[in-house]
């Protein structure tokens, strides 16, 4: 059977809607930026900045938009790498006493800091850990071991990859996380949704 083409072509432009939810408590955000398949290099950097912003209370965004700034109530993100195009998306809550758009901005200029300075290199090696710590906890069980393996079966043809990945993300350094987000982190491949309460829009 012919695999099915799923390529996107990159968008041009950002993207922005506007979404009313009867079961909001609050006024959120979720930003979404296109980045390539599990299968292209970009995912092993994307997923070690995925736990520099937002893996835990230490991570960068947690401490920026609800500690420092107390913009959010709680911030949540990643990368969903599987076939075709994927996802890096950030969705964080906004604090009741806050501006939708003084959360969205400060978001901006992280993403910008990590683009412009890059990552420290203790830093990505916390977020090198916390995969490792992944790859145990996925063997904990027979089922998660199944699952991972059936994953890397359907997307690589190769479960025994599971047990040799680990060395593609050590080989990963702070140059390619910068490159990595100067590139997929972009405004041009951005869309984001602005949610609100219902009776806020009525």
């Amino acid at each position: 059977m012919p695999r099915v083409e799923l390529s996107e072509t990159p968008r041009q432009q950002e993207v922005r809607f506007t979404f009313s939810d009867p079961f909001a408590p609050f006024p959120a955000i979720l930003i979404s930026q296109l980045v390539p398949e599990r299968t292209h290099p970009a995912f092993y950097p994307l997923e070690l900045l995925e736990k520099i912003l937002f893996d835990g209370e230490s991570a960068r965004l947690y401490r920026k938009l609800v500690e420092e700034k107390q913009l959010a109530l709680h911030v949540v993100g990643g990368q969903d790498g599987k076939f075709g195009p994927a996802l890096f998306f950030l969705f964080a809550q906004l604090h009741p006493q806050k501006k939708l758009a003084d959360l969205e901005n400060v978001i901006y200029k992280e993403f910008e800091k990590i683009q412009t300075e890059g990552v420290r290199k203790e830093e990505l090696e916390k977020a090198k850990n916390k995969v490792r710590a992944d790859f145990v906890s996925q063997q904990e069980t027979v089922r998660s071991l199944a699952d991972s393996l059936c994953m890397y079966t359907t997307v690589y043809q190769q479960p025994q990859r599971f047990f040799s990945e680990l060395e593609l993300f050590a080989r990963v350094t702070p140059a390619e996380v910068q490159a990595a987000a100067k590139e997929y982190l972009s405004p041009a491949r951005r869309s984001i949704i602005e949610v609100f309460p219902k009776q806020q829009t009525d």
